[in-house]
């Protein structure tokens, strides 16, 4: 959906109408947190074996060397500064900063994380954590589990997808596996090797991605950090193009308010577009046009704190009863309505319960994260009300009982 508004324009009319709303309010809220997703880098997050080529792949990325290949070093985030600068987390939480990029000055202090930040273009629009393990098959699932709440989505660096790999994919947080491109670093001789063919028709996950991506890190990036390596091009090119898509869904999030409270507004209105599962997309090389994923979900207002980061399993059952319920009480009153009253009973019952399953849902876990951002997205249908609101009301709901069945099995 297109507007003629400018970025800079409706933020401007968001604020506006923002102003308008008290904070406490659903409208004040969300306004909130568009404002902070529309002046936020993605969060990406890189995972894998040890040895996959994750700093290799983050370098052919941004296009330039930034991080060293010859030393070993912790978890780390890549961001966006005004000059080149490492802060480094200890052990006892204390924190260490250095100017330039000597990682030698703070490895010797055995960081637990580290934050590397450089004046490179692309990092003003996304913002890299990349997890590091010793001890793959161990670590893993905990570092995910860490890092979900602090993730739009994941890039799965691996040599060979493997059934060692398979497994803890099974296991992963449902806001890994909902945004996940799977990225193939092994130098093989043809696209249709036996690992990719197993991947795509033998293998079931790889159907779950939103794409896998043959790369080449072979060649050394450009050293002005001007644009990604040509050989990775089949991984960046979707990768940009998902957080285009990303930025403009919440464009077109921030016009249905800015249409619905604004009195200044100008430009159609948008539709809002709820995420469909992922497809089966096969491996493409840099040579075929790269299929263009799901846009992101939104990210919260603030970063999680460090406590709480998981769910409470008692919550959970009580959720998804909570979701049965509502499918059932709609499934017997729908039959007597016509359908603009029946359209209506779908949006406010799905409103309703996405209300209540947040206030069930413990905070600042994954689920309620996502049970937060679904009640902001129904409330907009709602608001919106156009043709295929409550088509769209029920995807949303169909998702979020996924994702609180995926807590369950977890």
């Amino acid at each position: 959906m297109t507007s003629e508004m400018s970025k800079d324009e409706i933020v401007a009319s968001l604020k506006a109408v923002q102003s308008r709303q008290s904070p406490a309010s659903k409208v004040g809220q969300i306004c909130d947190r568009l404002l902070h997703q529309l002046s936020s880098p993605v969060r990406i997050t890189l995972l894998g074996p040890k040895g996959a080529g994750k700093r290799r792949l983050c370098n052919a990325l941004l296009g330039t060397d930034i991080l060293p290949e010859d030393m070993p070093i912790p978890t780390f985030e890549l961001m966006h500064g005004d000059a080149e600068s490492i802060s480094a987390t200890l052990s006892d939480r204390s924190e260490r900063t250095v100017s330039g990029r000597e990682f030698a000055d703070v490895l010797d202090d055995h960081p637990s994380l580290l934050r590397v930040f450089a004046p490179i273009p692309m990092l003003r629009d996304l913002r890299m954590l990349v997890l590091m393990t010793d001890d793959w098959q161990t670590e893993a699932l905990p570092a995910a589990k860490w890092a979900a709440p602090r993730t739009d989505m994941v890039i799965w660096v691996a040599q060979d997808f493997d059934s060692e790999q398979q497994a803890l994919w099974q296991q992963m947080p449902a806001t890994i596996s909902d945004h996940a491109m799977l990225a193939l670093t092994s130098e093989l001789s043809a696209p249709e090797s036996d690992t990719a063919a197993q991947i795509n028709q033998d293998n079931p996950f790889g159907s779950e991605f939103l794409g896998v991506y043959r790369v080449s890190l072979g060649a050394a990036p450009a050293s002005d950090g001007s644009g990604p390596s040509p050989d990775c091009r089949a991984l960046s090119d979707p990768l940009m193009q998902h957080l285009e898509r990303a930025r403009q869904a919440d464009l077109d999030r921030a016009m249905m308010l800015i249409n619905r409270f604004g009195s200044t507004a100008r430009g159609p209105k948008p539709s809002p577009e709820a995420p469909a599962p992922a497809e089966h997309i096969p491996v493409v090389t840099g040579t075929q046009d790269a299929p263009v994923p799901e846009p992101l979900p939104q990210q919260p207002a603030h970063d999680p704190p460090e406590e709480n980061l998981t769910e409470i399993p008692t919550a959970q059952p009580e959720a998804l009863e909570l979701l049965r319920n509502c499918a059932k009480g709609v499934l017997s009153e729908i039959d007597a309505l016509d359908e603009t009253e029946a359209s209506e009973l779908v949006l406010d019952r799905c409103v309703d319960a996405a209300d209540e399953l947040c206030q069930i849902l413990p905070p600042n876990g994954a689920v309620q994260d996502f049970a937060s951002q679904a009640a902001d997205y129904l409330l907009l249908l709602k608001l919106e009300n156009d043709d295929s609101a409550s088509e769209e009301a029920l995807i949303a709901m169909l998702q979020l009982k996924r994702s609180v069945e995926g807590a369950l099995a977890a």
